[in-house]
């Protein structure tokens, strides 16, 4: 049994300028899972997730929620889809001696 992903991006790209942060990038999640990206700086982990959560607009491609194609204008947009993103903080705690 297939199950569909909830949300899809497929061949996401995002340019700043002449910068390419993503070429074509396909990324899926399917209901109840939980994914973190690793990789290197300058990957483009922050730019695919920013994409996703409505802080960045891509430059091509398409999101689909639930399989179908939606775009996510604005952080409150994707939160009313039940899109959330926790950033990532250097420091999470301050160490005392």
């Amino acid at each position: 049994m297939s199950i569909d992903p909830v949300l899809q991006m497929r061949g996401v790209s995002k340019q700043f300028g002449a910068i390419h942060a993503l070429t074509s990038v396909d990324f899926s999640l399917e209901r109840g899972e939980i994914h973190a990206l690793c990789g290197e700086n300058g990957a483009g982990k922050s730019t695919l997730m920013n994409i996703a959560a409505g802080i960045l607009q891509p430059t091509s491609g398409e999101i689909l929620l639930d399989g179908a194609v939606t775009t996510i204008s604005l952080p409150a947009s994707a939160q009313k889809l039940g899109i959330g993103l926790v950033h990532r903080r250097s420091r999470c705690a301050r160490m005392r001696p």
